[in-house]
């Protein structure tokens, strides 16, 4: 009777949990060998702590001592290793059918796809009906940016025009002729009058001067008097 056993043991590829690639071992077991020395050479060959790994039957059901191969039979048996990962809410596809169900239920409203009348979708219409509105509105900005770019022009060329005409030497030579004919006759009437004043003031201090007599005086205050009269009367 045999005294060994075969177990084809599929391994990860990697310490990465949910690896899809595995390798597959030959292991030659005696028959006292248990499932806990298997994952512990397993570990130690794996490099994996022990805790972390799961063995498990070719179909998924975990491999307790009593479900490998007996030796008397000589036969091979199959198991696969499995990292341990967390584990997640559950219930997945559940939800999946849950959602699925409300999704068939639920009434459309997306009409984009349907025809009209002379055979074009309706979301081609409502895209050509924006495209249209897109296209008018483009058109207007551009007008209305000539129009500003316009009315900038014309208040520079006005503004210009004013700045020209201010520069201009005015060229009626009767007005200013005229003008300082005026300017004259003004120096003139300035210049008569502050020599009437000097004249006047000199005649009083001439007067404020003589102390002979009183006749002389009078006489002499009579005659200036007559003569500033005579003066303010010119």
């Amino acid at each position: 009777m045999p005294s060994a056993l075969s177990l084809y043991v599929e391994v990860p590829q990697g310490d990465e949990v949910g690896s899809t690639a595995m390798d597959t071992l030959t292991l030659s077991l005696r028959k006292e060998t248990r499932v806990k020395d298997i994952l512990m050479g397993l570990a130690s060959g794996l490099e994996i702590p022990q805790e972390e790994l799961r063995i498990s039957t070719f179909g998924g059901l975990p491999l307790e001592d009593e479900g490998l191969p007996k030796a008397e039979t000589g036969g091979a048996g199959w198991a696969r290793i499995q990292i341990r990962g967390c584990g997640g809410k559950g219930g997945f596809g559940s939800q999946l059918r849950a959602q699925g169900g409300r999704m068939a239920t639920r009434k459309t409203t997306n009409f984009s796809s349907c025809r009209d009348l002379s055979g074009r979708r309706l979301k081609v219409v409502a895209m050509t009906r924006q495209l249209d509105s897109v296209r008018t509105s483009l058109r207007k900005q551009e007008r209305d940016r000539r129009d500003r770019l316009q009315k900038k022009v014309e208040r520079a060329i006005r503004a210009a025009e004013a700045a020209s005409k201010a520069k201009e030497k005015f060229a009626d030579t009767a007005f200013l002729q005229q003008g300082e004919e005026v300017v004259e006759e003004i120096q003139q009437v300035v210049k008569d009058q502050v020599e009437r004043s000097m004249k006047r003031q000199e005649k009083k201090d001439k007067g404020k001067g003589k102390a002979l007599g009183f006749g002389a005086m009078w006489g002499d205050e009579d005659e200036e008097s007559v003569g500033t009269d005579e003066d303010e009367d010119e």
